[in-house]
């Protein structure tokens, strides 16, 4: 099936399931339950996006309509490159990155329920055991608010940053712990 697919915007960001999509293309294609994953295509027949995700209902629960989204194909090209090349593309992981189940994004109110000292940040629940994170001494209680510099928020949350990290590469994780800044260092694994 074909449809219009009229971009409406591009680099949009689209908080979805505990992570932040970034870099996607709005587009009024039709995107189905279970068809996400097929191509946006421009007038010349070039794959310039992959679709993802569409929007249903309003803030107020009203419906919407054609507002989909594909992930561009711009941030997926190193994923595809990395695909051809040697068959996967593994991310960096440091033991704290699936949310609600390893760590909480901050947002004010969960700073309020938790009764936590900041508005933006991860709270740890769990680091996967012999994971850099765990080694390192991260532990339940303790609250991420940057990642080599960046300042975790609501709109950027910690996952996103932490998967643009380079496999190897030192991570100086900024961390609230009982209320005291402290910098611990580590290194992401596959």
């Amino acid at each position: 099936t074909v449809a219009m697919g009229i971009v409406s915007a591009t680099g949009r960001t689209l908080p979805r399931s505990g992570v932040t999509l970034e870099d996607l293309i709005q587009t009024d294609a039709t995107i189905n339950s279970g068809d996400s994953g097929g191509a946006l295509v421009n007038l010349r027949g070039e794959v310039v996006g992959l679709l993802t995700t569409v929007i249903r209902s309003g803030p107020g629960g009203g419906e919407v309509r054609d507002v989909g989204f594909a992930q561009s194909m711009d941030s997926l090209r190193p994923v595809v490159a990395a695909m051809v090349a040697g068959g996967r593309f593994p991310r960096a992981r440091i033991g704290i990155e699936r949310p609600d189940e390893q760590h909480v994004e901050i947002n004010p109110e969960v700073a309020t329920q938790r009764k936590l000292p900041v508005q933006q940040g991860a709270l740890v629940l769990v680091a996967r055991p012999e994971s850099p994170a765990a080694k390192a001494g991260i532990t339940a209680g303790d609250i991420v608010v940057g990642v080599n510099g960046q300042p975790v928020t609501y709109e950027v949350p910690m996952v996103n940053l932490l998967k643009r990290l380079p496999r190897g590469a030192r991570v100086d994780l900024a961390v609230l712990r009982a209320g005291r800044p402290i910098i611990v260092q580590l290194t992401p694994e596959e």
